[in-house]
């Protein structure tokens, strides 16, 4: 059963829920294609969060270059994967993409199951991203790997890097909205410590029923709380939200609430 942090009054608004990344992506993509017909690709300046983004994600694509794609030790791969890697990381601007929510993989997306997902929900669905620091589900996205617990020559920690940058995103995109942090906690670095005041974030936590932080064998049942929650219907208020929260159930997890 989750454990309400506070009262969140009867501010009615639709909300985001805050994912993780996958480390391993689906391969593949297409080349996108400007409103005048131009094939691209990949830019800094794609998707939702692009325009204002833009200049940051420049600034890891050119620490990627630098690093030669990135050390094994950056990547956390070796061998095939860390070649499959490094072209990747040194291939970005003109890459073909797929939405977001195609391109991650793993056991959290497995079980959120987002192509059976209509697009109104899918449009609730936010990810940390190492190298676009954030992502819409819809955002067309390249072929990379770049954690945020990483750490990039020139740049530094990538958490680091993100943090005051997501903190005026969070604040522009998610006014007046409720978000929750489904993130593991070397994504939550990224997060400021002060979230803006005019949006509300939970950060839910899944533990065990004895209590222990649910870790990587929870990954499965965050990816059914998020299902659970993006398909809420439509302007679902922030009580009806921290009550769907409370009502999950999962024989294995359950959902602490707390409060940024």
């Amino acid at each position: 059963m989750a454990t309400p942090a506070r009262t969140l009054g009867k501010m009615s608004a639709d909300f985001f829920v805050l994912l993780p990344p996958s480390e391993g992506k689906a391969l593949g993509g297409e080349i996108m294609e400007s409103p005048t017909g131009k094939r691209t690709g990949w830019t800094p300046d794609s998707g939702l969060f692009g325009s204002s983004l833009e200049n940051s994600r420049q600034e890891i694509i050119s620490a990627l270059s630098a690093a030669q794609g990135g050390t094994s030790t950056m990547l956390g791969v070796k061998g095939p994967h860390l070649d499959r890697a490094q072209s990747a990381n040194l291939t970005l601007i003109g890459a073909a993409t797929l939405p977001a929510w195609q391109r991650y993989t793993g056991v959290v997306w497995d079980h959120l199951d987002p192509s059976s997902l209509a697009a109104r929900q899918r449009s609730r669905i936010l990810v940390a991203s190492g190298l676009g620091g954030i992502f819409a589900a819809e955002d067309p996205v390249p072929d990379y790997r770049l954690k945020m617990g990483a750490s990039v020559p020139g740049v530094g920690p990538v958490a680091k890097f993100w943090r005051s940058y997501l903190g005026t995103e969070l604040s522009r995109r998610a006014k007046n909205t409720v978000i929750v942090d489904l993130l593991a906690q070397e994504q939550r670095k990224a997060l400021p410590t002060d979230i803006p005041p005019e949006v509300t974030m939970l950060e839910v936590t899944l533990r065990t029923r004895a209590g222990a932080l649910g870790g990587h064998a929870a990954k499965a049942a965050k990816g059914l709380l998020a299902r659970h929650l993006v398909t809420l219907p439509p302007k679902v208020s922030a009580n009806e939200l921290e009550i769907a929260i409370a009502a999950w159930d999962h024989p294995d997890f359950c959902a602490e609430i707390g409060s940024r």
